[in-house]
């Protein structure tokens, strides 16, 4: 509240959603989208991924204090290798024996099958649809949160 009360211009707000309840938290993010519609600067830092990848448009990843990775999302998830497969299947025993090593199995229990290299994409979908019953294929694209936790890794892996 302190930080709307004077109707600034650039709003910053440091772990707005830490501790929230998900009521207030949803209160919170139309305050948010009020900020932003109405032209506002809105930065803020969090650690909470889904929130940076619903409000922002440009990042930065900070570890260590060092300011590394940094730029329009969409940009920097585009950047990202397109050499992993998506499938959604019910079932996935037969596409898991044929891709062998370079299929496993997600959290979510979709398979994700690696590539030599993105030029594969088009033949690989081609030959899953062709052969097996696949309800979905796509290329994967990385969440915010995997790539702070790949970036983030990196540099700590550096120092």
């Amino acid at each position: 509240i302190t930080a709307l009360s004077h109707d600034p211009d650039i709003v910053i707000l440091d772990e707005p959603f830490s501790g929230l309840d998900p009521v207030n938290a949803m209160l919170l993010k139309d305050v948010v989208k009020e900020q932003i519609d109405r032209g506002k600067v809105v930065l803020f830092s969090s650690h909470q991924m889904n929130y940076i990848g619903e409000f922002c448009d440009i990042i930065a990843i900070l570890n260590s204090g060092k300011d590394g990775l940094q730029g329009d999302l969409h940009d920097i998830k585009l950047d990202y290798p397109r050499d992993r497969l998506v499938v959604k299947t019910e079932t996935p025993d037969a596409i898991i024996a044929d891709f062998s090593s370079s299929c496993t199995v997600m959290d979510n229990g979709d398979l994700m099958i690696r590539l030599g290299s993105p030029s594969e994409k088009k033949t690989t979908m081609t030959r899953l649809v062709e052969n097996y019953d696949i309800d979905e294929v796509k290329v994967f694209e990385p969440s915010l949160n995997d790539i702070f936790v790949e970036y983030a890794g990196d540099v700590a892996q550096e120092d």
